[in-house]
């Protein structure tokens, strides 16, 4: 639960460039905010309040351990949506990250190459809805 929040608030304090006097958590939570914009970009902020639901969840009682088959969905929904940032925001950034960070920059010029964007954004469809 602390992790959870540490990121919360290392990521929704973040400004580019800072060398971490304003982030709420200091310096580690400015390296590690642009750490996880850079790796997976706005769908960080996504991951980060759902590890804070889950993490509550989890203290509550209420939710157990996942599935092989959970985690598997959830590697899928993070690939499908940073490729689907990408596909959408294009080449404009995100706190000067690209708006699907590394992975959706990367997957999206990948299968655009192959299948062309209409097919790059089924895919993308269909890993999130894996």
């Amino acid at each position: 639960m602390v992790v959870a929040l540490g990121l919360c608030f290392a990521l929704f304090s973040f400004v580019p460039g800072d060398d971490g006097g304003a982030n709420l958590v200091g310096p580690v939570g400015a390296t590690l905010a642009d750490f996880v914009l850079g790796g997976i970009g706005a769908v960080g902020y996504v991951v980060a309040l759902l590890s804070l639901v889950l993490a509550a969840g989890a203290l509550l009682g209420r939710v157990r351990l996942p599935s092989l088959l959970s985690f598997v969905s959830a590697i899928g929904l993070v690939l499908g949506a940073t490729l689907l940032a990408e596909l959408i925001v294009g080449s404009e950034g995100f706190f000067g990250h690209p708006a699907g960070g590394l992975l959706g920059l990367f997957s999206s010029q990948l299968l655009v190459s192959i299948v062309g964007p209409a097919g790059a954004a089924l895919v993308g469809v269909g890993f999130v809805l894996l």
